[in-house]
């Protein structure tokens, strides 16, 4: 017969060398018993909860001593250097360095429309001015000086090739500016309101 140490020294040999297989039995069974555990739980569910209540409530000197035992096992922590003083003022200074970048990126998204409304505002006015080379900038055809109504006109209805090789929107005004378009080109070009620009679409005047 084997002694009782002998008996433990095999199991924990027995454990080393087959880790894999104990582990899937029990995932095994786990699985296979997993919904018997679910019912049996849910058919006796209240008597649990009475039965843990009542336990905590009898048990509550044992609970804190064991508690005090787990807390003495830890190891002590570190006493911190800094006062309380100390910590304070550096736990305000980070408040104030995270509130000023919240300002900043709430700001930065403030300004960006306006900043990009303005690039483009003096695009378009690079633009017009090579097109009109000195000249006022107003509507050829009802004199309209507002500058947010104007934009470019094509006099041989050539837009749509302008299109398809600077891209629409912003991409006429770039090609202007960078040269792109050449002198022959930009003596077609015009300078109109809105409203006369699409009625001339219309009428084909």
């Amino acid at each position: 017969m084997k002694s009782y140490e002998e008996k433990l020294e095999y199991n924990r040999q027995y454990k080393k060398n087959h880790k894999e297989s104990i582990k899937e039995q029990k995932k095994k069974y786990y699985l296979e018993t997993k919904e018997k555990r679910k019912e049996y739980y849910s058919e006796h569910r209240d008597f649990y909860l009475k039965y843990f209540k009542n336990w905590r409530q009898n048990h509550l000197n044992s609970s804190t001593e064991y508690n005090k035992k787990d807390s003495l096992k830890q190891k002590p922590r570190k006493e911190s250097i800094l006062t309380l003083e100390e910590r304070k003022k550096i736990i305000d200074e980070k408040l104030k360095i995270s509130q000023i970048i919240t300002l900043f990126k709430s700001l930065e998204k403030l300004i960006k429309p306006y900043q990009i409304r303005d690039r483009n505002y003096q695009m378009k006015i690079k633009a017009y001015n090579l097109i009109n080379k000195g000249t006022p900038l107003i509507c050829e055809n009802c004199g309209q000086d507002n500058l947010d109504f104007l934009t470019i006109d094509h006099s041989l209805n050539n837009g749509k090739e302008h299109r398809k090789k600077f891209g629409s929107g912003q991409g006429i005004y770039r090609a202007i500016n960078n040269g792109r378009i050449s002198e022959e080109e930009l003596k077609t070009l015009r300078i109109y309101c809105y409203n006369c620009n699409m009625s001339r679409q219309r009428t084909k005047i």
